[in-house]
């Protein structure tokens, strides 16, 4: 069952990647953007969330985006990293795959209870 998943969030990995490098997301650059700018957009934060765009608030999005595609390189990676044993591989998986859930869902969350 840990290889299913471990194959799974690999794959879920691998295809996020794909979609924003190859698909309607705009291409590489569009990586880029996401870690100049932050994870979230500004009109997001502002209007959804009623967060006030300051430097910290800024620097706090671009971590985020850094986190977030670590996370989804790391795991994407693992499956290269043949000294590693597989529990190992499955350990960093479910930790990149959580990060990346943590990120997309939590302020859907904070918005409910908002």
């Amino acid at each position: 069952m840990k290889k299913i998943l471990y194959y799974s969030a690999v794959s879920i990995c691998w295809i996020i990647f794909l979609m924003h490098l190859f698909g309607p997301f705009g291409g590489p650059i569009s990586i880029y953007d996401y870690l100049r700018d932050g994870f979230y957009s500004e009109k997001y934060l502002q209007k959804e969330l009623l967060i006030e765009i300051t430097k910290p608030v800024q620097l706090i999005n671009q971590s985020i985006a850094v986190l977030f595609w670590c996370s989804i390189f790391l795991c994407m990676l693992s499956i290269f990293f043949k000294k590693i044993e597989i529990k190992s591989k499955q350990n960093i998986a479910l930790v990149s795959i959580l990060i990346i859930l943590m990120i997309v869902f939590i302020p859907k969350i904070y918005k409910i209870f908002l």
